[in-house]
């Protein structure tokens, strides 16, 4: 179905306007999306980082515990920046550090390199491999003043034979940008290992038209997780968006659901008044996708995400489809990782209309182009500390700007 149809205004008004407040001293907030399921979000972070910073998750499981990969916060970088550290949990609702042994950054997995393309990592994606070996993949850049003050960044990868110490693969990116998509900055890949094949999807920043800055996510072939082969178009193409998409798309998450069914999760960004997240299914990588025509997690104001909710990070288990994803503060200066989730499969059972159907979703077409493998399972900063972070991911997810003013 087509869901800029008016053909029933009231009734269209009344699905829409969903979202519910979260009662003073209440645990969550809902909303229900019609087509797509109620959503339940916690109102109170699930994680926060030893000095007020933790941000970018990426969660697997691992037998009967979750691991959870994310940016931190190390005050010892100069400059002061992101450090990449693990948590490991058995609900995925209280978490706890990795115990690496590193005191001044608990839970460090890996140090970025000195070489020639990067000393410093964010946005890091892994997978626990059939062999249960792990693969890591990050951001890297040469840190002047964050990622788009250090641009171009590429995406590297790491492995690890027990998914606590890393060490990169090679001394070069294994994906850099190539034209005008992601030329300018690469950012957020996230892998899922399916039937031998690696795929990954990534935020690629650039001039997609003259004068125009935009992120779009872009997807990546590979047969070992290192050489790779991006595809030429954007996986969502910029035409027939919903109207909540009205800026850059940022920070997927690539899930293959049990069915088959491929889910795409992302950030859309909203420059200084915040960002939230949404989600698309395809029955094929090569798509249609269908695009909740809402965002299915917003900012909560007066909450730990009150600025921004972006990042998201996503299992399907237990009946239910689980996200994570990073919030941060109305005064910009911390950064934690959330929890919401809805039923899977996502709920069809309202009579919207008729129209094309995934999983019980109806929603509108675009055309464009689970985690794979095995799934393994503080401190407060200073206001100084937490906003030098904060501006990294804000500049990761969409720079205060326009989307159509150039740097």
């Amino acid at each position: 179905m087509d869901m800029q149809r008016t053909s029933e205004p009231a009734r269209m008004l009344l699905c829409c306007l969903l979202v519910a407040q979260a009662a003073p001293g209440a645990e969550s907030e809902s909303q229900r999306i019609p087509g797509w399921g109620t959503w339940t979000k916690r109102v109170q972070p699930v994680l926060e980082g030893t000095y007020g910073i933790a941000g970018d998750p990426d969660v697997v499981r691992v037998g009967s515990e979750l691991r959870m990969v994310f940016g931190a916060f190390d005050p010892a970088k100069a400059p002061q920046g992101p450090a990449t550290c693990g948590a490991h949990s058995i609900d995925g609702l209280a978490w706890t550090t990795i115990d690496t042994g590193d005191v001044l950054v608990p839970g460090r997995l890996i140090h970025p390199g000195t070489g020639t393309w990067e000393d410093t990592h964010e946005t890091p994606a892994w997978l626990q491999l059939p062999d249960n070996t792990w693969m890591m993949w990050f951001i890297g850049y040469i840190d002047v003043g964050g990622w788009v003050a250090s641009s171009p960044a590429r995406i590297g990868a790491a492995n690890s034979s027990d998914g606590q110490t890393f060490a990169a693969i090679q001394a070069t990116p294994v994906l850099s940008g190539s034209d005008d998509l992601d030329s300018f900055s690469m950012t957020s890949p996230s892998v899922v290992l399916h039937e031998g094949v690696y795929h990954m999807v990534y935020a690629g920043w650039g001039y997609p038209e003259p004068g125009v800055f935009r992120g779009q996510i872009l997807r990546a072939t590979s047969t070992d997780g290192v050489a790779w082969t991006r595809l030429p178009q954007p996986v969502l193409q910029r035409t027939s968006l919903p109207g909540f998409i009205d800026e850059s798309l940022a920070e997927p998450e690539l899930l293959r659901a049990p069915d088959g069914t491929w889910l795409l999760l992302f950030t859309a960004t909203h420059g200084d008044t915040g960002h939230d997240i949404g989600i698309a299914s395809a029955r094929t990588l090569d798509g249609p996708w269908l695009v909740c025509p809402q965002a299915i997690i917003r900012p909560t104001p007066g909450a730990f995400d009150a600025h921004m909710a972006v990042a998201p990070t996503a299992l399907i288990e237990d009946g239910r489809l689980r996200i994570w994803y990073a919030g941060s503060n109305a005064s910009r200066t911390e950064i934690a990782v959330g929890y919401a989730e809805t039923s899977w499969p996502l709920s069809g059972d309202d009579d919207m209309g008729d129209g094309d159907d995934v999983g019980g979703k109806t929603s509108q077409a675009v055309t464009g182009g689970t985690r794979g493998g095995c799934g393994a399972g503080g401190a407060t900063a200073t206001a100084a500390l937490g906003a030098l972070l904060l501006t990294l991911l804000q500049l990761r997810c969409g720079p205060k700007r326009s989307a159509t003013t150039p740097l």
